[in-house]
């Protein structure tokens, strides 16, 4: 990526209907933290992007790495003038909107992110919790299925999309709690996955949630429609 230094460009309306200051601003208001600045970029191949300047250790910065890495592109670069290092995410143009939908914190695609992300961090390093590397992959599945949704998809589409990944199948070897020895191939859905207990000393099947489930209902219930008030007479 290359950064474009014409100051021309600073008063053009080429991000979505806005100058690239317009843009900074409703930005920042949409995730309630300045952003450094706001610029265009282009490959070698001319395509544009818009380039965000976020100030170190920004929360929103570290937020999008995990949840949008494979839409955008995240780089660090040394600033050596302020002894420092620039945060920046190059946006392609054509996403404008989608990076909008995506840090909205009233939009259900952030909503479902912010749960997804949170149990796919519970999956990692817990000491009392077996490896269960399709459990994660699952997840991961999940979140990937929501952040390509494109702008403007429906609560009833995200539905669809829950539903469809619950009933992909899976070649999977299922173990209790770690017994080699007991190890059965058979396949199973993602919904079975996910109803699968972690914890070493309890059977991977019991009569309760696993956490995870609970996720999943929690997010089933953010997309379904709002109960019509009753009338009082």
């Amino acid at each position: 990526m290359v950064l474009s230094l014409d100051n021309q460009l600073k008063t053009a309306k080429i991000v979505d209907g806005q100058t690239l200051d317009e843009f900074g601003k409703e930005f920042s208001r949409i995730i309630d933290e300045d952003v450094a600045g706001v610029g265009l970029a282009s490959t070698v191949n001319n395509q544009q992007a818009l380039a965000i300047h976020f100030n170190a250790n920004s929360p929103t910065y570290n937020e999008l790495c995990e949840t949008l890495s494979k839409d955008m592109v995240f780089a660090r670069i040394d600033d050596f003038t302020n002894r420092n290092q620039a945060y920046i995410i190059f946006v392609p143009m054509e996403k404008i909107r989608f990076l909008k939908d995506s840090v909205k914190k009233d939009s259900v695609r952030f909503q479902i992110l912010d749960v997804l992300s949170e149990q796919i961090q519970r999956q990692k390093g817990r000491f009392f919790l077996y490896e269960f590397e399709e459990k994660l992959q699952a997840l991961e599945d999940l979140h990937t299925i929501i952040s390509s949704a494109p702008v403007g998809t429906t609560v009833q589409d995200y539905s669809k999309r829950i539903e469809d990944w619950e009933k992909q199948e899976w070649d999977f070897k299922a173990n209790n709690n770690g017994d080699k020895e007991a190890l059965h191939p058979k396949t199973v859905t993602t919904a079975e996955i996910i109803a699968s207990h972690r914890n070493i000393f309890f059977a991977q099947k019991r009569g309760k949630n696993t956490n995870s489930q609970d996720a999943i209902e929690m997010i089933k219930d953010m997309l379904k429609p709002a109960a019509p008030e009753s009338k009082q007479r």
